[in-house]
C-alpha cells in the first residue's frame, strides 16, 4: 500500500498537476453538479406536467357531471350529444389517470380514480333514467344527490393531489437552486439558464391553471343559467334557495311561482320564434323588477318563471303585483298575463321541496280562475276571413290591384296581390303594443321583434285562407331588390313578383301618409323617391308599372280611381 501511496502523492505534489487538477475537479463538479440539476429539474418538471394533468382532469370531471343535466332537446341540447361529450370527457379521463400512473404516482392517486369511476357509473345511470323517463332527474333525485357527493369528493381530492404535486414541483426546484449555489460558482450561466426556464414554464403553467378555472367557472354558469332568457335555472333555484333558507335567521323567505296565461296561444299562433323572443323580452322585463325590489329572478322552463328573496320592508303583494306587472304583454288579438302561486317558508312550509309544492299547487288554483279564453288564432283567422272577403280595405292593397293589372297579371293573381297587400302587416298584430307605441328611437333587440313581423304576418295568411301563395307574398313583403331586406334576404327574381308590387305600393304609401312620428311628404316628392331606390330597394320594372299607371295619384283621389289601369 506504501508503495502505492508515495508515488500517488509524490503526482499530486508537482505545481503543473496541481494546476490542471483544479480545473479538473472543477469540470468533474460542473458535471456532476449539472447531473444533479438536470435530474432535479426533470423532477420538478414532472411534477409540474402532472399538476396540469390534474387540472384537467379536474376540469373533465366538471363537465362529465354536467352532460346529464343539460339535456334539453327544445333548444337544441339531445341525450346523443350529451352522452356524446360525455364520452369524450371519460376517454380523456382514463388517459390522464393512466399518464399519471407511469409517473411515480402518489398513495392518493388510486383514492381519485376509485372515485372517478364510481362517478362514471352514476353518469350512466343518470342517462339511462333520461333514456327511460325522458326528463333530466330531478335535484332531489338519489342519483343526482350521489352525482353531486361524488363531485364534490372528487374536487377535494383532486384538489390535495395537485397540493401534493405542487409541493413536490417547488421540493424539487428549491433543491435545484441549493445545489446550483453550492457546487461551482463559475457555471452559474448554466444554472441560471435553467432556472429561467423554469420559471417561465411555471409562469406557463399558472396561466393555463388560471384559464382551467375560467374554463370551469363558465362551465359551472352555463350548468345554473337558462339558454334562452340569461335567467338563473331550476338547478340554480334548489341550491340559491338552500343556501337562502340554511343562512336567513328572522325574517321568511318569499318563493312566487309564475306560469304565463295566454302564452300558449300566442306560441302556437304567432310560431315558436316570436315565442322565444316574447319569453326573453319578459325575462329581462322579470329581471329588472327582481334586481329593483332585491330579488333573484329564475326560468324553470317553459313559461314557468320564479321570483325569490328574504322578506323585509317590501311587502310580499307589492313584490307579486311588480312581478305579474313584469310577465304581462298585450297585442292585437292577445294578452298575455301570469297566475302566480306564492309560499312564504318556513312560515308556510318547513323546507324546499313542500315549498315548491305547496307553490305549484297554488298557481294552479290561481290559473284555474282565469280558464275560458278564446283562442287566439281562431279570433284572428275569423278576422282575416271576414276582411278578405270584402272589397280592398285600404290605398295599398287598392295602389297593388292597379299594378297588378298594368303589369298584366291574371284576373286570380291580381285577387292574390290584393289579398297580400291587404294583409301585408298582420303579422305586426304580434308586436307588444309597448314597442309600437314606443316613443324614441328602438333598441336592436325591439327591431328584432318588428322584423319578425313578415314570417308571423305569412303565418297568419296561411292560417286563415291554407293559400300558399297568398301567405308567401305577405311574408316577402319587405324583401328588398337588392337582398338587403328581410327576414329571407332574398334579392331580384328571387322575390315573387307580387311581393316586390307589394313594397312599392306599401313604401309610396307610407310617405304619403300622416304618421304619429312625422308628417306626411307631397305625392311627387314620394314619386321621386321611388325612382330613385329602383335598382336597390324595389323592382325597377315595377316602379315604372307604378308610375305609369298613375296608381299612386288614383288611391289619393279615390273619385277618380279608374276601374282598369290603362298605359299612357
Amino acid at each position: 500500500m506504501s508503495r502505492l501511496v508515495t508515488p500517488i502523492a509524490l503526482m499530486f505534489s508537482s505545481r503543473r498537476l496541481r494546476t490542471l487538477f483544479v480545473p479538473t475537479v472543477m469540470v468533474l463538479l460542473g458535471i456532476t453538479a449539472f447531473g444533479i440539476v438536470a435530474g432535479l429539474q426533470a423532477r420538478s418538471d414532472r411534477a409540474r406536467a402532472a399538476q396540469s394533468l390534474v387540472g384537467r382532469i379536474e376540469l373533465a370531471a366538471e363537465r362529465l357531471a354536467v352532460q346529464p343535466h343539460i339535456v334539453a332537446p327544445s333548444q337544441g341540447f339531445t341525450l346523443e350529444m350529451a352522452e356524446a361529450s360525455a364520452a369524450r370527457y371519460q376517454s380523456a379521463i382514463r388517459r390522464d389517470l393512466a399518464t399519471l400512473r407511469a409517473g411515480q404516482p402518489p398513495a392518493q392517486l388510486a383514492g381519485v380514480s376509485a372515485t372517478l369511476r364510481e362517478s362514471d357509473v352514476v353518469v350512466a345511470q343518470l342517462f339511462a333514467a333520461i333514456r327511460a323517463q325522458g326528463r333530466t332527474a330531478p335535484a332531489d333525485d338519489p342519483t343526482t344527490v350521489r352525482q353531486l357527493q361524488l363531485q364534490k369528493a372528487s374536487g377535494l381530492n383532486l384538489g390535495r393531489l395537485t397540493d401534493l404535486y405542487i409541493a413536490r414541483a417547488k421540493t424539487a426546484r428549491l433543491q435545484a437552486t441549493i445545489g446550483t449555489l453550492a457546487t461551482v460558482l463559475s457555471l452559474l450561466a448554466i444554472f441560471a439558464f435553467f432556472y429561467f426556464r423554469s420559471v417561465r414554464e411555471q409562469v406557463t403553467i399558472e396561466q393555463l391553471l388560471a384559464e382551467n378555472q375560467k374554463l370551469l367557472a363558465a362551465s359551472r354558469d352555463d350548468a345554473l343559467t337558462d339558454a334562452l332568457t340569461g335567467l338563473s335555472n331550476r338547478r340554480a333555484l334548489s341550491l340559491d334557495l338552500a343556501e337562502l333558507l340554511r343562512t336567513t335567521t328572522t325574517d321568511d323567505v318569499l318563493l312566487a311561482l309564475f306560469d304565463l296565461d295566454g302564452f300558449k296561444q300566442y306560441n302556437d299562433t304567432f310560431g315558436h320564434a316570436a315565442g322565444d323572443e316574447l319569453l326573453t323580452r319578459l325575462g329581462r322585463a322579470l329581471r329588472t323588477a327582481a334586481e329593483a325590489l332585491g330579488a333573484q329572478a329564475y326560468r324553470l322552463g317553459g313559461d314557468e318563471f320564479c321570483l325569490v328573496t328574504q322578506l323585509g320592508d317590501v311587502p310580499p303583494a307589492d313584490l307579486i303585483a311588480a312581478a305579474r306587472e313584469a310577465l304581462s304583454a298585450e297585442g292585437d288579438g292577445w294578452t298575455i298575463s301570469a297566475s302566480v302561486g306564492a309560499v312564504q317558508v318556513p312560515t308556510d312550509a318547513a323546507d324546499v321541496e313542500n315549498a315548491l309544492v305547496l307553490a305549484d299547487e297554488r298557481m294552479y288554483a290561481d290559473k284555474a280562475d282565469r280558464k275560458g279564453q278564446p283562442s287566439t288564432l281562431q279570433a284572428l283567422s275569423a278576422g282575416l276571413k271576414a276582411r278578405a272577403a270584402n272589397s280592398p280595405t285600404g290605398p295599398v292593397s287598392a295602389m297593388a290591384t292597379v299594378v297588378a293589372k298594368h303589369l298584366g297579371l291574371a284576373a286570380e293573381e291580381t285577387e292574390t296581390v290584393r289579398v297580400a297587400a291587404d294583409l301585408h302587416d298582420i303579422g305586426k298584430s304580434a308586436i307588444p303594443d309597448s314597442i309600437l307605441a314606443k316613443q324614441g328611437e328602438l333598441d336592436d333587440d325591439e327591431w328584432a321583434f318588428i322584423r319578425h313581423h313578415t314570417i308571423t304576418g305569412g303565418r297568419l295568411a296561411y292560417a286563415a285562407h291554407a293559400r300558399a301563395n297568398t301567405a308567401a307574398l305577405v311574408r316577402s313583403s319587405h324583401e328588398h331588390f337588392d337582398g338587403s331586406g328581410y327576414p329571407d334576404g332574398l334579392a331580384g327574381s328571387e322575390i315573387p313578383l307580387g311581393a316586390r308590387i307589394i313594397a312599392v305600393c306599401d313604401a309610396f304609401n307610407a310617405m304619403t301618409s300622416e304618421r304619429p312620428f312625422r308628417t306626411a311628404i307631397p305625392l311627387a316628392t314620394a314619386l321621386g323617391e321611388l325612382e330613385a331606390c329602383a335598382g336597390s330597394q324595389f323592382d325597377p320594372e315595377v316602379v315604372a308599372a307604378f308610375l305609369d299607371s298613375d296608381a299612386g295619384i288614383a288611391v289619393a283621389r279615390p273619385a277618380t280611381m279608374p276601374t282598369s289601369a290603362t298605359p299612357r
